[in-house]
């Protein structure tokens, strides 16, 4: 049980430090709006693989996201 409790304590340090980080975008004070974007951005035969390529996470993925649109990809952890 006191191994189980120390490996759960070390996982939550991780997290809280990741947690704790910033990653906010800083504008600079002279920066220019983006106008809005009326296009798609398409996505063709896309691969994906953490370590090994033969171990791909992803494989032959192909879709489309149009302007204002939010997708994810949301498999096993």
């Amino acid at each position: 049980m006191n191994a189980n409790l120390q490996q759960a304590v070390a996982a939550a340090e991780r997290i809280f430090e990741i947690l704790d980080t910033h990653s906010e975008v800083h504008e600079q004070p002279a920066a220019a709006d983006l106008p809005p974007c009326g296009a798609t951005v398409e996505f063709e035969d896309v691969h994906v693989s953490y370590g090994h390529p033969d171990d791909a996470t992803l494989e032959g993925v192909t879709f489309t996201v149009r302007a204002g649109q939010t997708l994810a990809i949301v498999g096993k952890s």
